[in-house]
């Protein structure tokens, strides 16, 4: 089997910036001070959109890459990015890196060794051991990237990765929230970082009394990293929506005692008829575990959540 990648390798945090416009970019694999982002069809779509909205033409050339070409001319200027174009089938193929540094292609070679004797050289950053272009095969090399990258390898946040200006929030006790100044300097852009990975999230979702400012950074890690434990529980397990036909509401339990979810039965269409569900539920936990012995839901009484279609999710209260 062949396989064709197209990718950008560059510093995390000159990467990951671009998250606040293209929710899809995804950034995998960890070499050095580099990582690599596949160049997906979604994060393709998503930058043309926003050269569009731009009003920034595509770059003259082939066609082919010319959506991600653009892009670079606009990201290379505040950072030296290394363009991969990689393709293999049969007896045919090619290994291209392009460095692109002041919004221009600066030189292209076979070898991504030499490349990366550039950035340790010329560029001051620390290439590590490299990236195994061929991890993956087949002509979607790309989404292979990221769709492992989609489960695969959290982590823990670091101050440095979020530009100035940015809120740290918590939402529901347990779910970290970020609220991260946009390139314009007058919009935001909502993530939640439960999980170890950012998540675009709806911000309307925010009700008065559900969510506050983390005292400090250190304290909003401390939720980010107690969420990394349910990556792969019943939560993530259970209540994914990506298989659903139609979009639903469902619930969850909590165990405030043990610590640990689980599921609770039911499937709903409408946000109203899974609060109503949950409520009822909540009934029966007060004759199950009594207010007077377990001190209610402000003590270790099983808790209830309704999971919206998008996977996040709010505290349902009596």
């Amino acid at each position: 089997m062949g396989f064709e990648l197209k990718a950008v390798i560059g510093q995390d945090a000159a990467l990951r910036e671009w998250k606040r416009i293209f929710p899809s970019l995804v950034l995998c694999g960890t070499s050095g001070d580099l990582r690599l982002m596949p160049l997906t069809f979604k994060l393709e779509v998503e930058m043309g959109a926003w050269l569009a909205k731009c009003g920034i033409p595509l770059r003259i050339g082939s066609t082919e890459g010319q959506v991600a070409q653009t892009w670079l001319q606009v990201a290379s200027t505040h950072a030296q990015l290394l363009y991969v174009d990689a393709f293999e089938f049969g007896d045919r193929g090619h290994e291209k890196y392009t460095i692109w540094a002041d919004g221009k292609p600066t030189e292209t070679t076979d070898s991504l060794r030499e490349y990366f004797r550039y950035f340790r050289e010329q560029a001051g950053i620390d290439p590590g051991p490299g990236f195994d272009i061929e991890k993956y095969r087949g002509d979607t090399a790309a989404e292979k990237w990221a769709a492992y990258e989609a489960v695969a390898d959290p982590r823990l946040p670091k101050a440095s990765d979020f530009p100035p200006g940015t809120a740290f929030v918590i939402n529901e006790f347990d779910v970290p929230l970020v609220s991260v100044p946009n390139t314009d300097n007058k919009t935001v852009s909502w993530f939640s970082w439960y999980g170890g990975k950012p998540v675009a999230y709806d911000p309307s979702y925010l009700k008065q009394g559900n969510s506050w400012d983390a005292d400090s950074f250190e304290k909003w890690l401390e939720i980010v990293e107690d969420s990394l434990q349910m990556t792969s529980s019943v939560e993530l397990q259970a209540y994914s929506n990506a298989g659903d036909e139609r979009r639903v509401w469902k619930l969850l339990g909590y165990d405030a005692f043990e610590k640990e979810y689980y599921t609770l039965d039911g499937k709903f269409d409408t946000e109203a008829g899974a609060i109503a569900a949950a409520r009822s539920r909540l009934t029966e936990l007060e004759l199950e575990q009594p207010s007077v012995s377990s001190g209610g839901q402000d003590g270790i009484q099983d808790w209830v959540f309704v999971i919206r279609p998008d996977g996040t999710r709010f505290r349902v209260r009596a």
